[in-house]
């Protein structure tokens, strides 16, 4: 009996074990569903059914796995960043203008995606990756301008994630004739600048 009773729990950690890797299995399953469909260019609107069909699942497991379509779509965005080999963002504005280089190349090794999304409207998932994205770097921008006033906050926020962009990217070279390290240091040079300006008169 005693030895029975220790074999239980080993058996029920293996059980969950085998249960979470089928879960990532089939969650993986689903994302490259997504990117094969992103890739067509029939893919003219995002639909649990299609994605569905094409992972070979049915729409309540996409449900359970993602509680919704919204949620499918955002977390596709993280996982193609992953996959691309994107750097990720920093954690600290201070960190921000040193991690432009870094980004800006991950845009040029990608340039044909990075073309394609920004002319294709007809797309929820670029439009909510971006959302997403764009909302990922006003936040970090957020100890920068905390001390403004609401308007004048929110007006910083916006100009410099829009630096940090893949728009801001594109216009630097194709507007304006820069190289990527051109685009990087005229970038990084651009937060810096913003950034010093906005602190307090205290800290200066």
């Amino acid at each position: 009996m005693g030895d029975g009773q220790t074999q239980k729990p080993e058996r029920r950690t293996y059980d969950n074990r085998l249960r979470a890797e089928q879960a990532s299995a089939t969650r993986e399953r689903i994302l490259e569903a997504v990117n094969r469909l992103f890739a067509s260019s029939s893919f003219d609107e995002f639909s649990v059914g299609r994605v569905a069909k094409e992972a070979g699942v049915s729409e309540p497991t996409i449900y359970r796995h993602f509680g919704s379509r919204e949620g499918l779509i955002d977390a596709f965005d993280p996982w193609f960043a992953e996959r691309l080999g994107h750097p990720g963002y920093p954690e600290s504005v201070a960190e921000v203008a040193p991690a432009v280089p870094g980004l800006f190349s991950f845009f040029a090794a990608n340039e044909t995606l990075v073309r394609t999304a920004a002319s294709d409207a007809r797309s929820e998932v670029i439009k909510r990756g971006r959302s997403q994205r764009r909302q990922r770097i006003r936040e970090l921008f957020e100890p920068a301008v905390e001390h403004l006033p609401s308007e004048k906050a929110a007006a910083c926020r916006a100009v410099l994630s829009e630096v940090l962009s893949s728009r801001n990217w594109l216009a630097l070279k194709d507007e304006h004739g820069l190289t990527n390290e051109q685009a990087a240091m005229g970038a990084q040079w651009a937060i810096e600048a913003l950034v010093a300006a906005l602190k307090p008169e205290s800290s200066q």
